[in-house]
């Protein structure tokens, strides 16, 4: 993601997705709240990161993602430049 339209999309699917990706941050598995499509749509754009165990894989947040929703609950600040 190089252009700032882009970016921008990001931070909105993160926006408007911000309880369920919370929920899948605390160990909800994200098929119980998105459709194969659109983890598969996630998972491309970013916002997932598949990790593989011994019996199957998982889909959790990646740290990209990670960071906006902390700043979206005002836990870190943005830093100044």
């Amino acid at each position: 993601m190089s252009s700032f339209e882009a970016e921008q999309t990001f931070r909105n699917i993160i926006r408007y997705y911000a309880n369920e990706l919370i929920q899948v941050e605390n160990g909800t598995k994200a098929s119980v709240f998105f459709n194969e499509n659109r983890r598969r749509t996630f998972t491309k754009l970013g916002v997932f990161i598949r990790v593989y165990y011994r019996r199957g894989c998982r889909l959790i947040l990646s740290e990209k993602a990670k960071l906006i929703l902390d700043q979206l609950n005002g836990l870190t600040s943005t830093p100044e430049i």
